[in-house]
């Protein structure tokens, strides 16, 4: 009879247990862009996100159109020539960023990115800029784009 309940008390342990999961995000964290103190518009793109609970993991994808689509709606920041934009995500992280302006539907330019600051072309006219963002240990990686009117 001790032995049942002994059986027992483990099976509710890893029965409470399997219900625990860990708290995680399901997408990666937002964006924040400040051009010349100015606070930019930003949206997120395609993603791919893993979310990990105590006993498995998921992979969350999502996908969306290019930049210059997911761009449409958002409000154009003007700035001047040369400026710099710091890059900054919601839960203090620092992944890997890459940054490349659009031309329509195709990616262009790749821009300089250094220290989580991407350097704004000098050419005056607008520009939709994508951000690459990839996190370590296979974490996840998700696009970002904003617009801007270099003056």
């Amino acid at each position: 009879m001790k032995r049942i309940n002994y059986l027992l008390i483990i099976l509710l342990f890893f029965l409470a247990l399997a219900g625990c999961t860990v708290e995680e995000r399901q997408k990666p964290p937002e964006t924040l862009v400040k051009i010349n103190g100015k606070k930019v518009e930003v949206v997120m793109g395609t993603y791919e996100w893993e979310q990990q609970s105590l006993f498995t993991n998921k992979r969350i994808v999502a996908d969306s159109g290019p930049p210059s689509q997911m761009v449409k709606d958002l409000k154009v920041i003007k700035v001047t020539p040369g400026s710099v934009a710091n890059i900054k995500f919601s839960d203090g992280s620092h992944p890997n960023i890459n940054a490349y302006l659009w031309e329509g539907d195709k990616q262009g330019e790749q821009l300089q990115v250094k220290e989580d600051r991407i350097h704004i072309p000098d050419e005056p006219r607008k520009y939709v800029v994508e951000i690459l963002a990839t996190w370590p240990k296979g974490k996840g990686s998700a696009s970002y784009a904003f617009v801007i009117d270099v003056q």
